[in-house]
């Protein structure tokens, strides 16, 4: 999943198995940043809340440790146009 050239520069791997990974890239020059990638089941509002919780602790947790974060995310959770504050935390 990653290229060989980013390969020496991972420093942690977090996953919420099957729907969330935070990988933390460290660089020369004290750049470093966190890519996460989500995946929000739309049947599940338990679940997808708790994934939503700990992809926004992953993101305090970078924020903290001064690590730039990218979150990507799955867009099918948007399927009905029902926006709801407590579904879509991460937005």
């Amino acid at each position: 999943m990653i290229s060989n050239i980013l390969r020496p520069h991972i420093h942690n791997i977090l996953t919420y198995p099957r729907y969330s990974i935070a990988i933390d890239f460290f660089f020369k020059h004290n750049f470093k940043f966190r890519i996460i990638s989500v995946y929000l089941p739309s049947d599940d509002l338990q679940l997808s809340l708790d994934i939503q919780n700990n992809v926004i602790q992953w993101i305090n947790q970078s924020l903290n440790n001064n690590i730039q974060p990218i979150i990507m995310r799955d867009l099918n959770a948007f399927q009905n146009n029902i926006l709801s504050a407590i579904k879509y935390k991460l937005l």
